[in-house]
Formats: structure tokens, sequence, C-alpha cells
């Protein structure tokens, strides 16, 4: 039994226009979620800090 078996997911992108059961997202719209999540917080934690 897998979780979608399970449990109704809805997953909600980070505002990228994809809302639809995670079984049903396209792999095009999980790299465009990682990048827009995964990607963007790396290279946000990783910026030089503000000089002020």
């Amino acid at each position: 039994m897998t979780i979608s078996q399970s449990f109704s997911i809805l997953i909600n992108s980070a505002g990228i226009d994809h809302y639809r059961p995670f079984e049903k997202i396209r792999k095009r719209e999980t790299k465009e979620m990682l990048n827009t999540n995964v990607l963007g917080i790396f290279q946000v934690t990783h910026a030089d800090p503000p000089v002020g």
C-alpha cells in the first residue's frame, strides 16, 4: 500500500499554479516546485548578508 492509497494528498506548490493530487503531478511541475522551493531556499540561505 502506498501513501496515496492511504491518504488524499493535495500539493500547494508555492504559488506556481500547480494544484492537483500528488500522484497526478507531472515531472516538469515537480522540477519547477523543487527549483522554486528547495533551490530557492538554498540560494537565499547561502547569500551574503546585507552590509550596513
